[in-house]
């Protein structure tokens, strides 16, 4: 029978390292790029914010710098600024009013909140798995002697 256990130790072991912990990677990776997500579409609803604001008060936003990628900037000319193109994903895009484009941002970011949840529930999940695999080889190798 002592030869078993170190088969099965080994065992768990390769299990909690090759998909437990694999699985919590990949989760966290999930994580990071939701949050990112929330961030961006967070900016872009304080910029949307600041369009209805300056469309309250008649002055018209007709200069702004762009990104054109590695915090490089262009000054822009804005000449249409009652609608926006909106990325609804795959590339595709949307024009829309400052007051629809809000209401997507919003629910995209409710919908992505949601998201956050489930995959920090599953995080918690695999982790309290890992510490039931590890607990149960720490029963495995007290020796008979010390049960």
């Amino acid at each position: 029978m002592e030869t078993k256990i170190p088969d099965k130790v080994l065992k768990y072991e390769s299990f909690v390292n090759d998909v437990l912990k694999e699985d919590l990677k990949m989760v966290h990776s999930k994580l990071d790029l939701l949050n990112q997500e929330i961030h961006d579409m967070t900016s872009l609803k304080r910029d949307i914010e600041l369009f209805l604001s300056q469309e309250k008060h008649k002055r018209p936003v007709t200069k702004t710098q762009m990104d054109i990628g590695c915090n490089f900037y262009v000054q822009a000319n804005i000449a249409r600024t009652d609608v926006l193109l909106l990325n609804i994903g795959l590339l595709h895009y949307v024009e829309v009013s400052f007051p629809e484009a809000l209401r997507y941002v919003e629910n995209r970011m409710k919908w992505l909140q949601e998201q956050v949840e489930k995959l920090r529930k599953d995080s918690a999940l695999t982790k309290a798995h890992i510490k039931l695999v590890l607990t149960g080889l720490h029963q495995l190798q007290i020796p008979e002697s010390q049960k």
